[in-house]
C-alpha cells in the first residue's frame, strides 16, 4: 500500500478540511496544537464511500482471559511451575448489539464490566473467544489493515494508532484531534474527557457533536462521566459482568429505572401541614417542601394546580432524574450479584 504525505502547519484560524476556517474541528486543533506541524498520511485512493449497514454488528461476542493457576505456599509455587492448570476469566459474555451509520452510542458499565475489552475486539486489537463482529462489513482482526483505515480510537487520553494509520505527534489534549486527522468513519472514545477541566471537556464534546452531525461519523463512547452521555448520546448500551443489561434510549432508561419526579415548592411562610394529592413529601426546610410523584399516575398540571389553590406559593420547580443517579442506582441494585 502506498501513501501520500501532506504537511499541515496548524495555526489559529486554520481549519483542516474547511476553507472558511469555521467549526469545532478548527477550534480544537487551534486550541490544543497551535504550534505543531502535523504529518498527515492517507493511502492513495482512500475510499470515503458509505460503509455496510449496520456499520457495527456484534453477535454473541465473548472473550476469555487465561492465567496460570496459582497455589498457596512454597510447595504451591513450585507446583505452579510444573502444571498447565489455568484460571479462566470471562470478560465479555454473549454481548450483542448493532450500531447504524451516524449513530452516537454510549457504552456504559462499572469498572471491570467488559467495556474496554469489547472496544479492543471491535478495533481488532483482541481476537474474540467466540461470537461475531463486523465493522463496515469487515471482520476487524482478519482485515486489520483495511479496518484500520475506517476507524479512529482514543483510549484513556492516549490515541491508539496502528502501524498503517496516520502518524501524528500529539499531546494530552490533542489525542482526539490526532485520531480524527484522516477523517475515519467510525470513532471509538474510551474516557475521552477524564482528567480535563470544564472548558476542555466542553470543547471536546462540541467537537464530537459536530463531527457526528456534520460528517455522520459513527461514534461509540465509553465513559464514567454521565455529563458526556447526557450531552451527546440518545442511545446507551449498559453492560455488567460482561453482559448487556440494557440497550435503548436514555429517556426510556430514566423511565424504567427512575420513574419518579420531584416537585419543589417554595412557600411565603412556614405551615404546620401541607398536602399534595398523589405525591409523597420527602423533605421540608426553610419554607421549601419537596414532593416525589410518578407522572404516569399523577399529572403534573393537576398536582401543581392543587398546591397553588391551597397554599401561598412563591415559586416551584420540577426536578428530573439525572442520568448519573440512574446509572448508580442500576449498579447498586446489581452489586449483590457480583
Amino acid at each position: 500500500m502506498s501513501w501520500r504525505t501532506t504537511r499541515h502547519h496548524v495555526t489559529s484560524g486554520q481549519h483542516l478540511g474547511s476553507p472558511n476556517g469555521a467549526g469545532a474541528f478548527e477550534a480544537l486543533i487551534s486550541y490544543f496544537l497551535p504550534w505543531l506541524g502535523i504529518l498527515r498520511l492517507q493511502p492513495d485512493g482512500y475510499d470515503r464511500s458509505p460503509l455496510a449497514s449496520p456499520t457495527i454488528r456484534v453477535r454473541d461476542l465473548a472473550k476469555d482471559f487465561r492465567t496460570p493457576k496459582r497455589h498457596p505456599g512454597l510447595l504451591g509455587s513450585l507446583r505452579s511451575l510444573f502444571t498447565s492448570e489455568q484460571t479462566v476469566t470471562r470478560a465479555v459474555d454473549g454481548v450483542s448489539f448493532e450500531v447504524g451509520e451516524g449513530e452516537l452510542v454510549g457504552y456504559l458499565g462499572p469498572n471491570g464490566a467488559g467495556k474496554s475489552t469489547t472496544i479492543k475486539m471491535l478495533t481488532g486489537i483482541l481476537v474474540p473467544t467466540a461470537g461475531e463482529v463486523e465493522v463496515g462489513g469487515l471482520v476487524p482482526w482478519r482485515d486489520r489493515e483495511q479496518n484500520a483505515l475506517n476507524i479512529g480510537v482514543v483510549f484513556g487520553q492516549r490515541t491508539q494508532l496502528w502501524w498503517d494509520l496516520p502518524l501524528v505527534e500529539s499531546f494530552k489534549l490533542g489525542d482526539l484531534a490526532a485520531a480524527m486527522l484522516y477523517e475515519p468513519r467510525v470513532l471509538y472514545l474510551d474516557e475521552p474527557t477524564v482528567g480535563l477541566d470544564v472548558l476542555a471537556k466542553e470543547r471536546i464534546r462540541g467537537f464530537v457533536e459536530e463531527l457526528n452531525q456534520t460528517n455522520k461519523t459513527t461514534v461509540i463512547l465509553t465513559t464514567h462521566d454521565m455529563s458526556d452521555v447526557e450531552r451527546l448520546c440518545k442511545r446507551v448500551v449498559v453492560i455488567d459482568q460482561g453482559r448487556v443489561i440494557y440497550d435503548g434510549s436514555v429517556s426510556r432508561l430514566k423511565r424504567e429505572y427512575a420513574p419518579h419526579r420531584v416537585l419543589v415548592v417554595h412557600l411565603t411562610s412556614e405551615l404546620d401541614m401541607i398536602e399534595a394529592p398523589g405525591a409523597e413529601q420527602i423533605s421540608r426546610e426553610d419554607g421549601r417542601v419537596s414532593f416525589r410523584f410518578d407522572p404516569e399516575e399523577t399529572r403534573v398540571a393537576d398536582l401543581i394546580g392543587a398546591i397553588i389553590s391551597r397554599y401561598p406559593v412563591t415559586d416551584l420547580s420540577i426536578v428530573e432524574p439525572d442520568l448519573e443517579g440512574v446509572i448508580k442506582q442500576i449498579y447498586r441494585e446489581r452489586e449483590p450479584h457480583r
